[in-house]
Formats: structure tokens, C-alpha cells, sequence
């Protein structure tokens, strides 16, 4: 064999060897990756312009925001529904499905582009926020088996106005047996914590003509950064796991009405007229794997939680994910009250 031969060999070695390892990951994005995206996402796939995996590494940068009026109807109404969740940065809140979930593949999907917010390695799956225009890329990873919407919860009321002193002849047990619920932690999950804090303030106080000037809830402070509530401590302990921390669960002004996000602040004052002596929590979530986390938030630091949200599409024979947290969650309060029941 010739020296020059023997070189070519070498040479041709070495380019094999330096491969890079993101090629070993990934399926040709020419190939159809329609099939790990769910419909509407392949729709949206199709109308937005695709990054490649040469830039796969580069950083992503959104541009103009997508006019929801340019994009296919089918993706239109998702938005219009909140099914599908699209912030000014044009990316996309998903489910990612894969396995395993480890350190290794959640950083291939941040240098992909992806923004991590809740990893769910026993259920396989990452809560995250996916640039519109890298959907087929993210969908072209050879570890990711399926790209959803995330499954959001449904704000369950009654028709009826409750009546629960009269009912729960709660007002004789005050007097009778002097029984106001102190010593007692409640905690409630729901939509948000609408009308109770002031605003233009960074530690706010009750509003004017609010629920904590009548009365009807306890003495509480409210924190807000930027104008959005992201805490509350006092008589109401308050924390959201709603992936933009909005404590009082203000929807788009696209679907907003007059009482949007003060689920919440009447279930409070319904405990607080029953038992006022009683330390309120509050919680609220979007997704079902945010819900996860506010169940074992609420559950390790009350004697009874309650929520009202509902979840769509998943198992109903008790074996999914919110229905196994809200049974066995790390820390059983003494008592879990669920207005569910129908839905999962």
C-alpha cells in the first residue's frame, strides 16, 4: 500500500470520527416528522417557516409576532380556545414525550432552542415553550416520541349560589361549640385571586371597597412585580404555579370577562364565612403538571385543601396523572375535597 493511499484512509477516518454527535441524534428534517406532532401543531408547522438543523445550535430569534389572523383556521381557533398558547416571542407552551428524561437530553432540547419549564421524567415528558419556527426540528430528535398541547385545566363552577351557613348550619356550631376553624389550615386551588389586592403598588394591601375591607376575607399582603401579584402572605398565603406566576389568574384579554380569575376569591370567602378563624392557602395552576405541583405544595402545608379544576381528555378510570397526585400526594392533608370527580 502506498503512503498516499494509506493517508487517504487516515483522512477519511478522522472525518468519520468528527461527525457531530447532534447528527447521531436527529432523523433528516427532510423526512416526514409530521407524525410526532399533533394536528394542529403539524398545521402550524406547515404555515411558519422551518429553522434547519444548520442552525440548529444558533440562538432563535423571533422576529415579528405571528398575526393569528395569517395562520390557518385550525390553528386560529386553538388560539381563540386557549388550547393553544402562543406568547410574543412566538413560541408554542408544549408537551414533549420522550424517554428517557435525563440531564443529557433536557440540555440537547435547550441548545436546540427549547425553554424547559417542568420535567416529568416518571410520566416521560417535559412541560416547555418551543419557537414556532423550530417545531420540525425539536420533532426531528431521534429521543422525542411525540410533541402535544399541554392538557389545561377547566374552571368548574356551580349554577347555584352556595347557601353554606344556612345549609351546613355552620353559624350554630360557632356558637354553640365555639368551634371558628382556628388552628385550622385550608387550602384552595382554583382559578386566580381576582379583586382582593390593590394596585400600582409592590407590597399592596387589600383594594378599596374589597373583600378584605368588608371583611368577607382576612387581613393579607400581596406582592407584585411589574403589576402582576406573585405572592400573598397574612391571613392569605398565596403562591401560583402558572408558568407567568400570575397569582390572580387574569386570562387573555381575548377571552376575559368580568369575573374571570375570582374563582378563587369567592371559594376563600365561602371558607372564611364558615370558619373565620380558620389560616387560608391559596394556589392556582394551568397546566395539569403545574396542577401536580400546587397539590403537593398545598397538601404539605394544610389540613384540608379543596380545588375546583377540571381536566379534559385524560384517563377517567383514576390512573392519570392529576388523579394519582390528588390521592397520594408526598404529604396527605387530613382532608381533600375535589370537584373533579366527573372529569378525571
Amino acid at each position: 500500500m502506498s503512503i498516499r493511499i494509506f493517508y487517504g484512509f487516515v483522512v477519511a477516518a478522522a472525518l468519520a470520527a468528527a461527525v457531530p454527535l447532534r447528527a447521531q441524534n436527529t432523523v433528516a428534517i427532510g423526512d416526514d416528522v409530521s407524525s410526532k406532532l399533533t394536528s394542529v401543531l403539524a398545521t402550524l408547522a406547515r404555515a411558519v417557516p422551518q429553522d434547519d438543523a444548520r442552525i440548529a445550535a444558533q440562538r432563535v430569534s423571533p422576529g415579528s409576532r405571528l398575526s393569528g389572523d395569517a395562520l390557518p383556521q385550525p390553528v386560529q381557533d386553538a388560539i381563540a380556545g386557549r388550547r393553544l398558547r402562543l406568547n410574543g416571542a412566538n413560541e408554542i407552551q408544549v408537551y414533549i414525550l420522550m424517554s428517557p428524561v435525563n440531564d443529557d437530553r433536557l440540555a440537547q432540547l435547550t441548545a436546540a432552542g427549547v425553554a424547559i419549564e417542568i420535567a416529568d421524567a416518571g410520566r416521560r415528558r417535559v412541560q416547555a415553550r418551543v419557537p414556532a419556527s423550530r417545531l420540525r426540528l425539536i420533532a426531528s430528535l431521534s429521543f422525542v416520541d411525540f410533541i402535544r398541547l399541554p392538557t389545561y385545566a377547566r374552571h368548574l363552577s356551580g349554577v347555584v349560589t352556595t347557601e353554606g351557613d344556612k345549609i351546613l348550619r355552620a353559624e350554630d356550631v360557632r356558637k354553640q361549640l365555639s368551634l371558628d376553624g382556628a388552628g385550622v389550615r385550608v387550602g384552595v386551588l382554583s382559578d386566580g385571586l381576582k379583586g382582593v389586592f390593590a394596585a400600582g403598588c409592590d407590597t399592596c394591601g387589600g383594594v378599596a371597597g374589597g373583600p378584605i375591607s368588608s371583611g368577607d376575607l382576612p387581613d393579607a399582603v400581596g406582592v407584585r412585580k411589574a403589576g402582576v401579584l406573585v405572592s400573598a402572605s397574612g391571613g392569605i398565603a398565596g403562591r401560583s404555579f402558572q408558568q407567568n406566576g400570575d397569582l390572580e389568574g387574569l386570562p387573555a384579554q381575548a377571552c376575559a370577562f368580568a369575573g374571570a380569575g375570582a374563582e378563587g376569591t369567592a371559594i376563600l370567602e365561602i371558607v372564611h364565612d364558615l370558619a373565620p378563624g380558620a389560616q387560608l392557602s391559596f394556589a392556582n395552576a394551568d397546566t395539569d403538571l403545574a396542577f401536580n405541583r400546587a397539590v403537593n405544595y398545598l397538601a404539605s402545608t394544610n389540613d384540608i385543601v379543596m380545588d375546583d379544576l377540571g381536566f379534559f381528555g385524560d384517563a377517567y378510570d383514576g390512573t392519570s396523572g392529576v388523579s394519582t397526585s390528588s390521592s397520594r400526594p408526598p404529604t396527605r392533608p387530613t382532608c381533600w375535597d375535589s370537584a373533579r370527580s366527573r372529569t378525571t
